[in-house]
């Protein structure tokens, strides 16, 4: 019992931890956080890099591609499912009050009027240009029409969807397994962790 307490916290942690990475860090930067809240990451050279300018041409042809492959209605999915994990993320981090519930809404309802596909779109269109030449927007808008394509595109979400949820099960799976040997092969290390993940707990009552 008390060894599936010490998973389930370090469980927490890591998927914590995962989610900020993810995005939670960017989306509250610049607030007054505590000194401890360092799991932010960093912004990579490419996400920061000024976008080349690219032909009205071109332009089309990526705009009639991400059309092929059904984007808008695959980032208004994203946006949901975004919203969805961390909508308790933000409940958690944020200070206790009767406030918290309203903001969060709030929050979320402009993020929807801001981040809509269609700025999304707008964003990816340099990156597709940097990435890929003329000839293969091309033949990508080309494939994408041929019955291959057209099928790869219906069945490509359920795929994704089918693939997600295994590695997540297997990921769990590992996980507990992983943590599991490393407590046993090290059982000081178990004991401090059991010590800080119990003086954690103390903090927060």
């Amino acid at each position: 019992m008390k060894k599936c307490t010490i998973i389930k916290g370090f469980l927490l942690l890591g998927g914590f931890c995962l989610l900020w990475s993810a995005g939670a860090g960017e989306l509250c930067a610049g607030q007054n956080f505590p000194s401890h809240v360092s799991v932010f990451g960093k912004s990579s050279p490419e996400s920061v890099a000024r976008p080349q300018k690219v032909s009205a041409a071109k332009e089309a042809d990526i705009r009639q591609l991400l059309k092929e492959l059904h984007s808008k209605e695959a980032e208004a999915q994203a946006m949901r499912d975004v919203a969805t994990a961390m909508r308790p993320v933000l409940l958690q981090v944020l200070p206790p009050g009767k406030y918290r519930q309203r903001l969060v809404e709030l929050f979320f309802e402009k993020m929807h009027a801001r981040a809509t596909p269609e700025a999304v779109i707008n964003m990816e269109i340099p990156l597709y240009a940097q990435y890929l030449s003329d000839a293969e927007i091309k033949g990508l808008i080309k494939f994408y029409n041929t019955p291959v394509g057209q099928n790869w595109v219906r069945v490509r979400p359920k795929l994704h969807a089918a693939v997600l949820g295994r590695t997540k099960a297997q990921g769990r799976a590992m996980w507990r397994e992983t943590i599991r040997e490393v407590l046993e092969e090290n059982p000081e290390l178990a004991r401090e962790f059991k010590s800080a993940l119990r003086a954690a707990r103390a903090r927060e009552r």
